[in-house]
């Protein structure tokens, strides 16, 4: 502070592997009763229990009490790969959108940390295709659901998403035109 150095941490929400022991119940699972793993290996908590709700608050509510001036969600989402027809959900059940299950958990934990500190600042990273794509990927993440429970957003813009080049349809309701710049590249 004393350097005005802005201290943000990074919380990854959903994608833990450290409440196994003492709370298996806010884990996906397996048809088999196994913990799921994504491809690299990670477990997922689901957004939907309210255990994943309390265990995320009281970590976030620490980095607050160490003293960062933002708390940045990284992971508030459901899974984007691996097996994902062998995932048992202990608590998200449809017609429940994962979208929907998102901004309820996001908007709860905003309205809980603005009561325990409300100058703190809130943000998110989102997978780059939430800008170009208005539906929910999967994932749980849409900018409309996602923008009153933060203050900045900061969109995921790798290239490895990109390998094929980049294209997005024609937006009438928002009046984008269409775009496409191809990858190209001899190998």
């Amino acid at each position: 502070r004393k350097k005005g150095i802005w201290t943000i941490a990074r919380m990854t929400m959903m994608r833990d592997n450290y409440q196994t022991a003492p709370h298996p119940e806010f884990y996906i699972r397996r048809a088999n009763g196994a913990f799921w793993r994504d491809n690299h290996g990670h477990m997922w908590l689901d957004p939907s229990h309210p255990g994943v709700l309390e265990y995320n608050l009281r970590e976030v509510k620490r980095a607050i009490d160490i003293g960062f001036d933002e708390i940045q969600y990284d992971y508030v989402r459901f899974p984007s790969d691996g097996n994902m027809k062998d995932i048992v959900y202990p608590s998200y059940r449809p017609p429940l959108q994962k979208y929907e299950a998102i901004r309820d958990f996001l908007a709860s934990m905003e309205q809980e940390l603005r009561v325990y500190k409300p100058e703190i600042i809130l943000s998110a990273d989102l997978f780059g295709y939430v800008a170009m794509q208005a539906e929910d990927l999967t994932i749980g993440q849409r900018l409309v659901d996602i923008g009153d429970s933060v203050d900045y957003i900061s969109l995921m813009v790798y290239p490895s998403h990109y390998y094929a080049g980049f294209y997005t349809p024609a937006d009438p309701v928002r009046g984008l035109a269409s775009i496409f710049i191809p990858y190209k590249d001899p190998d």
